[in-house]
């Protein structure tokens, strides 16, 4: 494991399932720029996807604490662009992959609640409905691209 003062690599060594709304099988067209994970739809449900991540590779941030999340996000983006571009122990720089992902604790005050809530909504009934604590929100696009977006919201299940 590679460590530098604000950032480290974590292999994931199990598969990941993850939970996400609206993309629904599209891939986002930021995947045909940059380097996307793969992995496999299990199961499809109403306005839902359940995916299982083959072992990918993540580069992470140490927490931010900040009431906004967008702060925290543009901060937690902004040092992992400097550790990409070669702020790091090798002074090496590496190709960006997407989605950058934020996991947001269940707070509230965040501008993608309503998703969060519409996702929780679909959810009901069903053997996902036990939903975590926190959500994963994964950024498809730069911050300065503000047409065509794409953002997903997630869970993060065992």
């Amino acid at each position: 494991m590679v460590v530098s003062s604000t950032c480290h690599f974590l292999v994931l060594l199990s598969l990941l399932v993850v939970l996400f709304l609206g993309v629904e099988g599209k891939i986002p067209e930021a995947c045909q720029r940059y380097e996307c994970p793969s992995y496999t739809v299990t199961e499809t449900g109403n306005d839902y996807e359940i995916r299982s991540y083959d072992s990918p590779v993540w580069i992470s941030t140490s927490p931010i604490n900040d009431t906004s999340a967008i702060r925290a996000t543009e901060t937690g983006f902004h040092r992992l662009f400097l550790y990409v571009s070669g702020n790091n122990t090798f002074k090496k720089a590496i190709k960006m992959t997407s989605p950058v992902t934020s996991e947001v604790s269940n707070s509230g005050g965040s501008s993608s609640i309503i998703q969060v809530a519409a996702l929780k909504a679909s959810l009901a009934g069903t053997k996902w409905s036990s939903t975590p604590k926190s959500y994963i929100v994964g950024q498809y696009n730069a911050p300065f691209e503000l047409y065509n977006r794409v953002n997903e919201i997630g869970f993060l299940y065992p």
